[in-house]
């Protein structure tokens, strides 16, 4: 069997952030035709925890953690003490910021015809100038500024790193063309974000659950609506990792210019706000009436089946969001914006619902909470599309056989 490394600057996981989430259906799918030696390299997220290395275990063949900044040496160390022994046959790299040791790690080990993958999941520097149109537009001028005098030195880096691997993944065609358009020398691919479909209970809001085996809809209706009402509250949700200046700017945004929309019409509407790392901003929050900020949760399922919609307010952000397609996996509608939902091919209207000012956000949500009919038609939908393109199968497909000595 080939043997890999895989370098990442975050724990792979089943579930959590979604740069840990993309990680893991990585190193899963490979782990299943290669063995597979994790690189940690703990710029994001430090030395794993227990249960972080023992998942990542499950799925590699070894685990090595390299602290950031690295000492001195550390690539001559990890090649000497461990990677020395046998051959390896490719390197998968997750993200920018694994690419430096990696590609010292490569160069030490002199293995001819090493294949390399560079996963890039998003276009960094088209986030960045995101972000600081995003900065400019809440006053933040001053980090604004900063970062946008230092977007000419990360273009540069970029552009050094991509020359360095035979292949570089993106989750979203439109971050893919546009690379390829500014780099026609490298090979450039598309490696969708995907989900797990969770237990065997497919939960459609307005319907009566349906079982069967791995979460398969069985039968010709398996999303029958039933004739009640939803009985549980008027509860919205928002996931994600809170201090990301994208998840931080929607949830103020929705808390402060859409809530209060949806309680004028509405009363009882409330919103939890679950996810690491809350923001002071984000704290306060809860002082506003129907706003529970829950913080981190050990398990999402929970949130998920508490929830009466999932909202993605997003107004900057690159890359294609997995919080949706979580959302889409429990059954759960979706009203998102239009940059919320960007990357993923879905349909206004088919698979959730996207709106962008106040107004038409907060009719959004007002519609699924009072037609339970629509909710579970796009909760259907979606759950379906989710299946036929963003499933397990669908990196498996991309990844097994990538390797030219697999």
């Amino acid at each position: 069997m080939a043997r890999l490394l895989f370098f990442t600057p975050v724990s792979p996981a089943p579930t959590g952030q979604g740069t840990a989430i993309r990680a893991g259906i990585a190193l899963e799918v490979l782990s299943e035709e290669f063995e597979v030696t994790v690189v940690l390299a703990g710029h994001w997220s430090g030395k794993p925890s227990l249960q972080e290395s023992a998942w990542i275990r499950t799925h590699a063949d070894a685990c090595h953690f390299v602290p950031v900044p690295p000492p001195m040496g550390a690539a001559q160390q990890l090649v000497s003490q461990h990677l020395s022994q046998s051959r390896i046959d490719g390197a998968y790299v997750f993200r920018l910021a694994a690419a430096p040791l990696a590609l010292q790690v490569v160069s030490l080990l002199q293995t001819p015809g090493m294949f390399s993958i560079l996963d890039l999941d998003d276009d960094e520097c088209t986030r960045t100038e995101k972000f600081i149109q995003l900065r400019e537009k809440i006053g933040d001028l001053a980090t604004a500024s900063r970062e946008r005098a230092d977007l000419e030195r990360q273009r540069k880096v970029q552009r050094m790193l991509l020359s360095r691997f035979d292949l570089c993944f993106l989750a979203a065609p439109e971050d893919r063309d546009s690379l390829a358009a500014r780099y026609p020398d490298r090979r450039f691919a598309c490696l969708p974000n995907v989900v797990r479909i969770p237990g065997n209970v497919v939960r459609i809001p307005g319907a009566a659950p349906s079982f069967s085996s791995g979460g398969e809809p069985d039968g010709q209706s398996p999303f029958a609506l039933t004739a009640r009402r939803q009985s549980r509250p008027a509860s919205l949700l928002f996931l994600g990792k809170l201090d990301y200046l994208p998840n931080e700017d929607a949830v103020l945004f929705f808390c402060r210019s859409i809530l209060p929309l949806l309680r004028t019409a509405l009363p009882d509407v409330t919103i939890r706000v679950a996810g690491i790392d809350p923001t002071q901003s984000i704290r306060q929050l809860s002082l506003l009436p129907g706003v529970t900020i829950v913080g981190a949760v050990a398990d999402v399922a929970p949130e998920y089946e508490r929830a009466r919609i999932m909202v993605a307010p997003l107004r900057a952000g690159s890359g294609t969001r997995i919080k949706i397609l979580e959302a889409f996996s429990f059954g759960l509608p979706v009203v998102s914006t239009t940059v919320g939902a960007a990357g993923l091919g879905v349909v206004h209207g088919v698979h959730l619902l996207i709106a962008d000012t106040p107004d038409e956000f907060a009719a959004a949500c007002l519609r699924l909470l009072e037609d339970e009919s629509l909710a579970a038609t796009l909760a259907r939908n979606a759950y379906r599309w989710l299946r036929e393109t963003h499933s397990l199968d669908t990196v498996r497909a991309i990844l097994h056989g990538i390797f030219p000595a697999s």
